[in-house]
């Protein structure tokens, strides 16, 4: 069985569609182009819990999740959130 992987710039571009003029950063964490950790900021996430933050990411990623990313770090802000943990840092 070949073993399938994500690279950072296809990720980013889901990410990015779904998340228009929005921030959205993304790591390789192992090198192995199946560990990611991603940095979310978007109003989007306003009055929304962080259950549902990462479901709606999750759902981005539903057709790669266990074939070819194994694990996804999920980091999702508000704006007004990610820049009070910027000060708060």
């Amino acid at each position: 069985m070949i073993k399938l992987n994500m690279k950072i710039e296809d990720i980013k571009e889901r990410l990015t569609l779904n998340f228009k003029n929005d921030k959205v950063e993304v790591f390789d964490t192992r090198g192995t182009g199946d560990h990611f950790s991603l940095v979310v900021i978007s109003d989007k996430f306003i009055d929304v819990s962080l259950v549902e933050r990462h479901k709606m990411i999750y759902a981005i990623f539903e057709d790669k999740i266990v074939t070819e990313i194994h694990a996804l770090q999920i980091q999702a802000y508000t704006i007004a959130e990610w820049k009070k943990k910027k000060i708060s840092n």
